[in-house]
């Protein structure tokens, strides 16, 4: 069998080179940032087509959070599995096509995984250094499409934020007391938690008097 792969970095055309029997590789000259975008479409001598769309994360960075997703969201992401199911992917108009490479924020997706995780790891980071917490979280910032998260590790999730919580401050949006039965508000509320931290604290570091600001016995007319 044949195939000829192609694929996109944020937008930007990559070509992929068979360097062996079914593993293709590229190579991609882009601005580093917290996170990108890749998209994969592969295609046999049959016309058949597959295609792949991740994101990746950069280690230590901060990505933000997506807590606005709606029942809508999860309706559109549900019909559209639906319709590949039975149909396959070619049963999807143009527009569904590139709304699910894209990335379908009714579903809980891997990247969304990795994004939680390292956002849970850089909060807990940036506290320790300001004296808060013991510094670093258990976490896991390497899934990947086949990972299934059982329900140990959904609740590692909760408890990483909830010690965010505990070392800090509370927000205003409740944590889930549970991850199970997981849907999208609770989704949308333990992202929304992070996100109402890291805008705590940067409002803390906003308050800092830097040493030289004031100075002892320093006089002042009025």
């Amino acid at each position: 069998m044949t195939l000829k792969v192609s694929g996109y970095v944020d937008g930007e055309p990559v070509y992929f080179e068979e360097s062996e029997p079914s593993r293709f590789e590229a190579e991609a000259e882009v601005d580093e940032k917290p996170s990108y975008e890749v998209e994969i479409t592969a295609e046999d001598e049959h016309g058949n087509v597959g295609m792949v769309h991740s994101r990746y994360y950069m280690s230590g960075s901060w990505i933000e959070p997506v807590w606005q997703r709606t029942q809508a969201d999860v309706d559109y992401a549900l019909r559209l599995n639906n319709k590949i199911a039975r149909n396959g992917w070619s049963s999807l108009t143009p527009q569904e096509q590139s709304d699910w490479a894209a990335g379908l924020i009714g579903c809980l997706n891997y990247w969304d995984l990795n994004r939680i995780e390292m956002d849970s790891e850089f909060l807990s980071n940036l506290l320790y250094q300001y004296g808060y917490g013991f510094g670093g979280l258990p976490v896991k910032t390497d899934w990947d499409m086949t990972d299934f998260p059982y329900s140990a590790e959904m609740e590692r999730i909760r408890t990483n934020v909830q010690t965010l919580i505990d070392v800090y401050h509370e927000q205003d949006i409740p944590l889930p007391e549970t991850l199970q039965n997981l849907d999208w508000r609770k989704l949308n509320n333990l992202e929304n938690v992070l996100k109402l931290m890291k805008e705590m604290i940067h409002r803390m570091e906003q308050s800092f008097r830097y040493s030289g600001t004031f100075f002892c016995g320093q006089e002042v007319a009025l």
